[in-house]
């Protein structure tokens, strides 16, 4: 996705040369103008041989030999979200975003692991509700219609503990000699409770 102009030239026409293409098909974004110019800015990677005839006032024409133009990739920037932490058993989304892809772009987990209840969604959004807790190191890809890539920076993710509310009996008179059983309860923990 960066300019391109460069330009092709011809020797032993009489009068005016125009250029056209012999042979090949040019990127999408380039064209050929009857100057010679190949310019304009490519949205295709890959390699593109062709050929160029030169044409003159007299109809007399030259086609040059093979010319192979090759189009790498452009940067893609994956910029991480600014809020770093969440709570289990709370709803979490954050969006990872890009810029430079051509195309759709597709996020993807490119290391580390994601703590259990979250996921990431193609277009970029890290959603769910954490059922667990620790620091989450990542770093996250994003590839364009072209199949280029970057990646961005590790993204720490830290989930901390959720509240958990512990209730009392209502019962809490008892009798000497006589069993006694009350249960306490809780509500927020996940999983098993101790």
């Amino acid at each position: 996705a960066s300019p391109f102009s460069q330009t092709f030239t011809q020797s032993g026409s009489i009068g005016t040369a125009t250029f056209s293409l012999a042979s090949g098909t040019l990127p999408a974004g380039l064209t050929l103008a009857g100057n010679g110019t190949l310019s304009g800015t490519p949205l295709q990677t890959g390699s593109f041989p062709i050929t160029v005839r030169a044409t003159d006032s007299n109809g007399c024409s030259g086609t040059g030999p093979t010319f192979t133009l090759v189009i790498g990739c452009q940067t893609i920037t994956v910029t991480n979200p600014a809020t770093t932490t969440g709570t289990a058993s709370s709803a979490f989304s954050q969006a990872f975003t890009q810029s430079g892809a051509i195309g759709t772009a597709t996020f993807t987990l490119a290391s580390g692991t994601l703590p259990a209840g979250l996921t990431l969604a193609a277009n970029g959004t890290l959603s769910g509700t954490p059922t667990q807790t620790g620091s989450f190191p990542i770093t996250v890809t994003a590839t364009d219609s072209n199949g280029c890539s970057g990646t961005g920076a590790t993204y720490t993710l830290t989930v901390g503990c959720q509240t958990i509310t512990i209730t009392n009996p209502a019962n809490s008179n008892g009798t000497v000699s006589t069993p006694f059983s009350e249960a306490f309860t809780q509500s927020g923990a996940i999983g098993t409770t101790t």
